[in-house]
């Protein structure tokens, strides 16, 4: 069972930077899964945002131009993987996916802490 508004933490692949944003903003992460349907084929942090700005892009460009098309993900919620992923990879989010790639759940630093928290009391 997903605890999250997981519409909080995606976009369209035909989203724009200010969407992406948005959904930074909303979510309290540092990105975004971009999703084709309902199919996970990448993400976009903060830094790929400010990258782009700085390179002179518009708040209105596609996202689909600075899309990470390689990102980590799990095929299954263990929480001792996600560990691993989120300590080597420095990173703040990771999708739970089917093999198909379709969206099941997010992991979250948050979630991730919470977890660690829960098992070492």
């Amino acid at each position: 069972m997903c605890k999250h508004d997981i519409k909080k933490f995606v976009i369209a692949k035909s989203s724009t930077l200010l969407n992406a944003i948005n959904a930074i903003e909303k979510n309290k992460n540092r990105g975004v899964l971009v999703v084709e349907g309902t199919k996970v084929v990448g993400i976009v942090s903060e830094g790929d945002i400010l990258r782009a700005l700085q390179q002179g892009m518009d708040v209105h460009a596609m996202v689909d131009s600075i899309i990470q098309l390689s990102f980590k993900y799990l095929l299954n919620k263990n929480m001792r993987e996600a560990f691993e992923y989120f300590k080597k990879y420095n990173i703040t989010i990771l999708p739970v996916v089917e093999p198909d790639m379709s969206l099941v759940d997010i992991i979250t630093l948050p979630d991730l802490l919470e977890h660690v928290i829960i098992n070492t009391q």
